[in-house]
């Protein structure tokens, strides 16, 4: 049963990942669009 658990607690974990990976890039994102503006 411990496995499960252990699966279920990963699998928490690789989602706030990859939220976190997906804002990062959403940030980015916005910093390469506001430099793209300035160069303009």
């Amino acid at each position: 049963m411990s496995g499960i658990f252990r699966i279920g607690t990963v699998g928490l974990r690789l989602d706030d990942v990859a939220e976190i990976m997906t804002e990062g890039r959403e940030i980015a994102l916005s910093r390469d669009a506001q430099a793209a503006v300035k160069r303009s």
